[in-house]
């Protein structure tokens, strides 16, 4: 029963090239440094399924975009979810974003209800504490 439920792998970034090649969607939920930047590139979109997805929810950069258009107009891609961008604010004539397999979404992913209700608490708790002459939570200096 408990190998029912186990992942097929548990690897690290030397195990990025078999997962991108082995997965029908690739979702990237990385911070953006000099070492993610482009992490997502024409070499690993070339190792793709061409019936797979990349979604990005994460920050643009991590995409190649120009690749990704390669891709998805050479049919090596079946297909991406843009919710960031390479450039902010997007331009929304880029080709990448007219394509009949792109999605294309304003950031708002993490915009739920719940999430929009906590923030909204979060920051009347740092309003009452502003008034009460306390320190304020989660301050970035």
């Amino acid at each position: 029963m408990l190998d029912e439920i186990q992942p097929d792998l548990l690897g690290g970034p030397d195990d990025l090239d078999r997962v991108v090649a082995d997965c029908d969607f690739l979702s990237t939920h990385l911070h953006l440094t000099a070492n993610t930047r482009h992490i997502i590139d024409a070499r690993r979109l070339g190792l793709m399924k061409p019936t797979a997805c990349v979604i990005n929810v994460a920050r643009g950069g991590l995409i190649d975009e120009e690749a990704l258009y390669q891709a998805l107009l050479d049919n090596r891609l079946g297909g991406a979810g843009l919710d960031v961008f390479a450039d902010e604010p997007p331009d929304p004539t880029n080709p990448v974003y007219q394509l009949p397999n792109v999605f294309v979404t304003p950031h708002t992913g993490g915009s739920t209800d719940g999430t929009s209700r906590k923030r909204a608490s979060f920051a009347d708790d740092n309003l009452d504490r502003y008034a009460r002459g306390e320190e304020i939570a989660a301050r970035v200096v």
